[in-house]
């Protein structure tokens, strides 16, 4: 069992917000000084507009993180539904190797007299912790990237495209680490609930990745535009043949008019390199 962030019994208020949470990196001196450069870096560039564009950045921001938040909140949910159902998949005496391993590797102490109550206790903060560690490493974390991509925030345009594909790239790596270990783990353990996670978790990372090229080949069907579409696979530009192409129409010209969907993709720098 792999320890996740040590030296904290990570809660739900951690694996929700506190984890990446812009309020932490403003409290934090010795990074954020109140000089001109910080102020940039923190309203995304809109200082640049005085007061009022400062203002509209935090509110942005906060806006942001409040929809960043339930998204961390549902995935910490799912994985401890997750943790939960493969803990209880093991024998008695597997889940007490699981959970004396989590008390020896994070100090845990139930506080609690009564052995049944401070089992469930050790349990409870082992599900968290499994869950808390896997919401930290397929969820963007802005804290966890680079200063130098954190300044770059604040450069007026390109600002805005630096640290979510940092943590983009992070996080694809992790689903693709975190699966393939539930698949070689749950293999090695005879534990079809694991087994099934794994391949749940790579299946759900392709339909998210394949999805638009699907969604958008059948879209075309349905507006009877799959001629079109073929045309353009032989005659668009290089770099737009192979995208998720939505057709539109034709032009007075007679030219077929469409979208590459590929662009709205949040993984479409990796769209782009395999299509």
């Amino acid at each position: 069992i792999t320890s996740g962030l040590k030296g904290s019994n990570i809660d739900l208020n951690q694996a929700m917000k506190r984890i990446g949470d812009i309020s932490n990196r403003e409290n934090n001196q010795s990074f954020w000084t109140d000089t001109s450069l910080s102020n940039l870096a923190r309203s995304g560039g809109l200082s640049l507009f005085g007061k009022g564009g400062a203002k509209t950045a935090e509110k942005m921001r906060a806006f942001y993180a409040a929809g960043d938040d339930v998204f961390k909140y549902g995935t910490f949910v799912n994985e401890k539904d997750k943790a939960k159902k493969v803990f209880n998949s093991y024998s008695k005496e597997r889940q007490d190797e699981i959970l004396d391993k989590f008390q020896k590797d994070f100090f845990y102490d139930p506080k609690v007299a009564d052995p049944a109550a401070a089992r469930k206790a050790l349990e409870n903060a082992y599900l968290k912790e499994e869950a808390a560690r896997i919401t930290a490493n397929i969820t963007p974390v802005y804290d966890r990237i680079p200063k130098l991509l954190e300044l770059m925030r604040g450069v007026p345009v390109i600002g805005s495209f630096t640290a979510y594909p940092a943590e983009r790239l992070r996080n694809r790596y992790n689903i693709m680490k975190q699966a393939s270990e539930e698949i070689s783990r749950g293999a090695a353990e005879g534990n079809g609930k694991l087994v099934l996670n794994g391949v749940k978790r790579l299946s759900g990372f392709g339909t998210m990745v394949g999805g638009l090229h699907v969604g958008t080949h059948l879209l075309n069907e349905y507006n009877n535009f799959s001629s079109e579409e073929d045309v353009l696979r032989k005659n668009a530009p290089e770099y737009d043949r192979n995208g998720a192409l939505l057709v539109t129409g034709k032009d007075k010209k007679g030219n077929i008019t469409y979208h590459n969907l590929n662009y709205i993709h949040p993984d479409s720098d990796m769209l782009d390199a395999v299509t």
